[in-house]
């Protein structure tokens, strides 16, 4: 699996500490790889994050196209909304957007295997790069237990093996 913790806007920015307890249940209870991507300036956050998760496994700095490469040869895309979700959903990898101040039904990913993580409350979306009400509740409140249920259901459907266990590995 992919995690791309990063997004433009801080609205849009899950806690790291979130990431983190996802990969380490994707490392240590499901079995699976996980590795974390990053852009300019994201190295220190993302090695907090492998730190906080220390079976999984930091990328290198990549440019652009390696990072699509990387994309391509993973079996789930966890992110926020950002650039690396769309272009997973493009690709028709199993995508799980996490979304805060956006809208995810007009932001969304768009693709067959795609689905969100989103909390309906009243202040949501807001649209703004900066919490206007200073809480962030739209993703602090948002638990690593609900986006793990939702990587469980996406590998449910998406991902099942011919003899009806569920793998890893996909491929289209």
């Amino acid at each position: 699996m992919l995690i791309h913790p990063f997004a433009g806007w801080e609205t849009k920015t899950w806690q790291p500490e979130a990431f983190a307890e996802v990969a380490r249940h994707v490392t240590e209870t499901m079995g699976w790889e996980c590795l974390i991507t990053w852009g300019p300036k994201e190295r220190p956050i993302a090695a907090r994050i492998q730190q906080m998760a220390p079976r999984s496994v930091m990328a290198p700095q990549t440019t652009l196209r390696q990072l699509a490469e990387l994309v391509r040869r993973c079996s789930l895309i966890l992110a926020g909304d950002t650039g690396i979700l769309h272009l997973a959903a493009f690709m028709s990898k199993p995508t799980i957007g996490i979304y805060g101040s956006s809208d995810p039904i007009r932001n969304g990913p768009i693709g067959q295997y795609s689905s969100v993580v989103s909390l309906e409350i009243e202040c949501q979306p807001c649209w703004k790069t900066v919490c206007p009400l200073g809480h962030r509740a739209c993703l602090k409140t948002l638990r690593p237990a609900q986006v793990i249920e939702q990587i469980q259901e996406v590998v449910s459907l998406y991902m099942p093996m011919s003899d009806g266990h569920v793998t890893t590995a996909y491929s289209r």
